[in-house]
C-alpha cells in the first residue's frame, strides 16, 4: 500500500485526492483503500487514515470535528473557517459539541457549502489567521464568535484557554468587540470576555467564576498557594482572604502541578481545615443549578467573620497569571 502523502502530516492527517496523486496513488487505488477500510473518506475528494478509537468520547467527537473542517478548508480553500471548527483547530476547548464544520463569508456571498453551517459576517483585518493549509478566524474573534452563538458559558471557557496558551490577549479580544459591536449576541461575548482569567485550569472553573461574578460574590483568588508554617500544602481553585474560605469547583487538588490521589487530598484537605480554613465543593453536576453552591459559600464568608472563630495558621499567596507562549498562528491581512 502507498504512503500517505506527505501534507497530510500538516493537516490532521488530512490529505485531498491531488495530493494523493502526488504521492503515487491512482483514483482507482484510494477508492479500493476506502472499500477496504484502509482509508476513510471524509467528503468527496478528501481522505484521511481511519480513527483509532481511544476511549474518550469528547477526544474523538473533537478529532471528527477537526477533520471535518481542515476537510471543507482543504476543499473550499477561500473560505473561512469559524466559530466551533476554528476552536478545535485551534486546541480551544468546547463545553457543546458538533460534528458540523463552520464557515464564515461575508454578507454579500450568496453561495453554499455542503457538509457545512454557514455564517454570514464580516472578517476584519487580522481576525482571519492561516493554519498550513487553511484559513480560520483568529483565536480572538473564534472566542467572541464563540460567544455570540452559544453564550457567555461556551465564550468564558475558550477565553480563558486562549489567553492561557497565549494564542490572543486581551486587548486583542477588546479589538474584536469593538469591531462587533452590535452584533447579534455581542453582549454576552463582552460580559466573558470581560471576567476571562488565564489563570482558570479547567472548563469548569471557568463556568464557577462566571456564576460567582453573576450571583454578586466578592472576588476571589485563582489558584491561590496555601502554606501551613511556611510549608508548601497546596494551590486551591478559588480563595476567599478575608474570610479564610477555599472553593474547589473539581475535587482535583494540584500539588505541583500532578493531581493528587483521593487519600491524598483528603490528607491535604484536612491539614488547611486544621489551620483554620473553610471549604465549600462543587462538581459539574451542580453547575447549572449553582444557587446552592451561592448559598454555602455566603455561609461560609459569614462564618469566616465571626470573631471567635479559630486563629489563623496559615498564610497565602496569590498566584500569578501565566506568561503567554506566543502567538503561535500568523495573520493572513485577509478581510471579507
Amino acid at each position: 500500500m502507498r504512503g500517505i502523502p506527505p501534507e497530510a502530516a500538516r493537516q490532521h492527517g488530512v490529505f485531498i485526492a491531488a495530493q494523493a496523486h502526488r504521492a503515487g496513488w491512482t483514483r482507482h487505488a484510494l477508492a479500493h483503500a476506502v472499500d477496504y477500510g484502509y482509508l476513510e473518506r471524509i467528503r468527496p475528494g478528501v481522505f484521511a487514515l481511519p480513527l483509532e478509537a481511544s476511549g474518550d468520547d469528547h477526544a474523538m467527537a473533537a478529532a471528527r470535528l477537526r477533520r471535518a473542517s481542515v476537510a471543507v478548508g482543504l476543499t473550499h480553500c477561500r473560505m473561512t473557517l469559524s466559530h466551533r471548527g476554528a476552536a478545535v483547530l485551534q486546541d480551544l476547548p468546547l463545553l457543546q459539541g458538533t460534528s458540523v464544520p463552520c464557515v464564515t463569508f461575508p454578507r454579500l456571498f450568496r453561495g453554499e457549502v455542503r457538509g457545512a453551517h454557514l455564517h454570514r459576517a464580516r472578517l476584519f483585518p487580522g481576525h482571519v489567521v492561516r493554519l498550513g493549509c487553511v484559513l480560520l478566524t483568529s483565536a480572538g474573534r473564534t472566542v467572541v464568535d464563540l460567544g455570540r452563538e452559544l453564550g457567555a458559558d461556551d465564550c468564558v471557557v475558550a477565553a480563558d484557554a486562549a489567553l492561557r496558551s497565549g494564542l490572543t490577549t486581551a486587548d486583542l479580544l477588546d479589538e474584536v468587540l469593538t469591531r462587533c459591536a452590535g452584533w447579534p449576541g455581542i453582549r454576552q461575548a463582552a460580559h466573558a470576555v470581560v471576567h476571562a482569567d488565564p489563570r482558570a485550569e479547567s472548563a469548569l472553573e471557568s463556568v464557577s467564576r462566571l456564576r460567582m461574578v453573576d450571583a454578586g460574590l466578592p472576588t476571589s483568588w485563582p489558584q491561590a498557594i496555601i502554606r501551613i508554617g511556611g510549608r508548601f500544602v497546596g494551590r486551591v481553585d478559588f480563595y476567599w482572604d478575608e474570610f479564610g474560605v477555599v472553593g474547589e469547583s473539581d475535587g482535583l487538588a494540584k500539588y505541583d502541578g500532578k493531581p493528587l490521589s483521593l487519600g491524598e487530598e483528603k490528607r491535604r484537605q484536612g491539614a488547611m481545615e486544621d489551620a483554620g480554613l473553610t471549604f465549600v465543593r462543587w462538581g459539574w453536576t451542580e453547575l447549572y443549578g449553582f444557587d446552592p453552591v451561592i448559598r454555602r459559600l455566603r455561609a461560609a464568608f459569614v462564618r469566616g467573620l465571626r470573631p471567635d472563630r479559630a486563629p489563623r495558621l496559615w498564610t497565602a499567596t496569590p498566584s500569578l497569571s501565566p506568561r503567554p507562549t506566543g502567538q503561535l498562528i500568523t495573520g493572513t491581512g485577509r478581510t471579507g
